[in-house]
């Protein structure tokens, strides 16, 4: 009983000290200001902003740093290096206990990368540390990749818990699924969730439960109007 006791103990605050740390980076002013020139798509510009919050031992930043050079979207010499230096970046701040920096790992080994094999045990590791120490996105990842190797009932509830905590990826699949399921009534909240939370890939979707009222949906063809001419929108792909 008393290991059980002291395990959830270390289990609280590890996460109560990881949300602390989180919050605490994020309110760094050099990383806000990276955030405000990524979301602006100035990559090269927040790339520089990272680089400071990075200097002063900000993971956040790090992780950030790591998605910029992964997705290409910076200007580097040494191009043929990028996805060794992103994973350099990655786990720093997996080190310093960032759930993003290590599911980005788990990520990474998902994927025909150059700087790790693909290996999906190695993934999976990497995501389920992620999704215990607090990452949203993680349980995409895991949830993905779970559902696709037979573990649908497991990988179906971090799906669930990933679009409770909000991730829009989750969402957004939790109401794919549904919705090829044709239990569309289900389905329409998560699909409109998913949308509101920046993820654009179900609106036609959404327009047509209501074109047709499907599900027990009544019909609006106001409403299908308006979602069908609903402007693209997408998840941050880096949270």
């Amino acid at each position: 009983m008393k290991k059980v006791f002291l395990l959830i103990a270390f289990s609280l605050d590890y996460f109560y000290s990881s949300g602390y740390i989180l919050k605490k980076d994020y309110d760094d002013p050099d990383f806000k200001l990276g955030e405000q020139y990524r979301k602006k798509f100035e990559a090269n510009s927040a790339y520089k902003a990272y680089q400071k919050a990075a200097e002063k031992g900000n993971a956040a930043a790090m992780v950030e740093l790591g998605w910029l050079l992964e997705s290409n979207h910076v200007t580097l010499k040494n191009y043929e290096k990028r996805q060794q230096f992103a994973l350099e970046y990655f786990q720093e701040a997996a080190d310093k206990g960032n759930p993003n920096g290590m599911a980005a790992i788990g990520w990474s080994y998902l994927q025909f990368h150059t700087a790790v094999p693909n290996d999906n045990k190695m993934g999976e590791s990497w995501l389920r540390k992620a999704v215990v120490a607090g990452s949203k996105r993680a349980h995409f990842w895991l949830g993905d990749l779970l559902m696709g190797t037979g573990k649908f009932d497991e990988g179906w509830q971090l799906l669930l818990k990933g679009a409770e905590l909000g991730d829009c990826y989750c969402t957004t699949r939790v109401g794919m699924e549904l919705y090829y399921k044709k239990k569309y009534a289900e389905a329409l909240p998560y699909l409109i969730k998913g949308y509101e939370s920046g993820n654009a890939t179900s609106n036609h979707d959404i327009a047509k439960i209501y074109e047709q009222g499907l599900g027990g949906v009544p019909k609006d063809e106001k409403l299908a109007k308006e979602w069908k001419s609903k402007p693209h929108r997408q998840c941050d792909a880096a949270k």
